[in-house]
Order: structure tokens, then C-alpha cells, then sequence
């Protein structure tokens, strides 16, 4: 079992899809996966055929996926084997089958299944020769392992900011209840750079810039952000955000104010939200 684990972790690397049925995932959602698991990750608990190991153990434990489908797991930052992932939508479950390339489990083939959420991973496999896991539980001799994943937070935070970098179209903005008129929006973009600055933009002048900080790993994300020239220079608001492919919700108060909790702006909230959609590129 102990030549399985460090394997088993690797299948941690899901990343590549081979087959997709049309009627269960689109080509898009696949592209999509690839590119929400590339990175870092922690493993943050350990389960082999019904037995968790210790905490500690398991957090020295990290798998860095590439976009292509290769991986590698690393014991207290050295590395003890890498090799590829082959993932598939079957029966709205998310399989994965993987295989060892180096290390002592060279030439090992796995089994599994994976969840795959924001921040958040979930997988369960075992050998090749053996029935793949349909649950996210181990039990004993069942040489099946289970783990659970956090994406790294530097490697969140890098990620976070080039998903939100670009032109944003801004489509609504309500404050205390009131939705402003669309004429008075519609001119509007936000250009977020990768490095957390950002332009506010009307009718193609500048309105006000700024710098920010995202926390990506808290439950509801937050965001606090700061005016550096132009209209409001010097203010500094706190707030939360949903980020999609290519949308955005932004809610966000007056520092010294309460953090908003919910994507809300009603009477007397003295807080603003404000939805975006993301301008495509040529």
C-alpha cells in the first residue's frame, strides 16, 4: 500500500479527457476542466482501504497539474514519481484513469473518480485491474484510496487574477434599492490587469484607477479595493464577488462599513452591486 499511495495521489493530476460524450459535456466544459486544475494543490486528507492518515503526513503531500494531462507528486517539495491522466464523463460521473511513468510505481496504471470544485478537489481510485470506485469512500482490503485537495494559495490567487483580468461591460448597477437607468451605464468598462490594478473607463475616457486584493479561498470570495487617481481618489471599499467565464457580480461597501454577505444593495444597505460581462477579444 505504500507503493500504491504516492500513485494513487498522482491520479490527483486529472486533467486530460480523451472522450466526451456530446450528450453529457461540451468540448467547452472540457477545456474548461483543463484549465480550472492545472496548477497546485495540497492534499489536505489521506484515506487508504478505510484508514485516514495522520493529518500532517497527508499535507506534505502536493500535485502540480499541467494543462496538458501531466502530473507530478512531490513529498516535502521533492519529487517522487510524475506521470499522465486520462479523464471521461461517464454516466454524469467524472472518471479518471491515470498511470504512473517514474518513480518506484513506474508502469502502474489507476482507476478513479474526481470532484472538482473552485478551489476544492475530491478523489477516490484504486488499481487498474480492479473495479473502479463508484463512491467517494474507501474500506478495508479494498486497496482503494481517497483524497482530498485545496489549490495552493499563492497558485489561487495567480490563477484568480488572470481569469479576471480583461475589459468588463458593465450591465447593472444598484444602489440602495435603485437600479440606475441604463443610459447611465451602458458607456461603462472596467479593464482589470493581472496584477490587480484596474481602469474605470466611460465613453472611453478614464474615469478613476485603482489596485485590489482577492482572497479566493474564503467561501463567499472577497475583494477590497482602492481608488488611486481620478473621481473618489484616496477611498477604499470592501466587498465580495462571483466570477463566471464571463460574467461577473461585484458587491461592495464604503471601508469602515460592514463587508457585505449577500449579492444585495436594498434601501438604506449603503451598499453597491454591480453585474458585469466580459468584452471577447477579436
Amino acid at each position: 500500500m505504500r507503493t500504491l499511495m504516492p500513485c494513487l495521489i498522482g491520479t490527483l493530476g486529472l486533467v486530460v479527457v480523451l472522450s466526451v460524450p456530446a450528450d453529457e459535456a461540451t468540448e467547452s466544459s472540457v477545456r474548461n476542466d483543463r484549465k480550472q486544475i492545472a496548477g497546485v494543490w495540497r492534499v489536505t486528507t489521506l484515506e487508504v482501504s478505510g484508514q485516514r492518515a495522520d493529518d500532517a503526513d497527508a499535507r506534505k503531500l502536493t500535485v502540480i497539474n499541467d494543462a496538458d494531462g501531466g502530473w507530478k507528486l512531490l513529498s516535502e517539495g521533492r519529487e517522487v514519481c510524475q506521470g499522465t491522466n486520462q479523464f471521461a464523463f461517464v454516466n454524469q460521473m467524472r472518471t479518471i484513469d491515470f498511470t504512473a511513468t517514474t518513480g518506484d510505481i513506474a508502469g502502474q496504471k489507476f482507476v478513479g473518480i474526481y470532484e472538482l470544485g473552485d478551489q476544492t478537489r475530491k478523489l477516490c481510485f484504486g488499481p487498474a485491474d480492479r473495479p473502479r470506485p463508484a463512491r467517494f469512500t474507501t474500506t478495508a482490503g479494498s486497496d482503494t484510496i481517497y483524497l482530498t485537495l485545496t489549490r495552493d494559495p499563492d497558485d489561487a490567487l495567480r490563477r484568480e487574477r488572470q481569469r479576471i483580468a480583461g475589459t468588463w461591460q458593465i450591465k447593472s448597477i444598484e444602489l440602495d434599492g435603485k437600479t440606475l437607468p441604463d443610459d447611465d451605464v451602458k458607456s461603462a468598462q472596467v479593464i482589470n490587469g493581472a496584477d490587480g490594478t484596474w481602469r474605470l473607463v466611460s465613453a472611453g475616457m478614464e474615469v478613476a484607477r485603482g489596485t485590489s486584493t482577492f482572497d479566493p479561498g474564503q467561501k463567499v470570495k472577497t475583494i477590497d479595493f482602492t481608488i488611486t487617481a481620478g473621481n473618489g481618489e484616496g477611498n477604499r471599499y470592501v466587498g465580495i464577488y462571483e466570477l463566471g467565464d464571463s460574467s461577473r457580480r461585484l458587491c461592495f461597501a464604503e471601508q469602515g462599513r460592514e463587508r457585505p454577505t449577500a449579492f444585495s444593495a436594498t434601501a438604506d444597505s449603503q451598499q453597491i452591486l454591480v453585474t458585469f460581462e466580459r468584452v471577447k477579444t477579436p
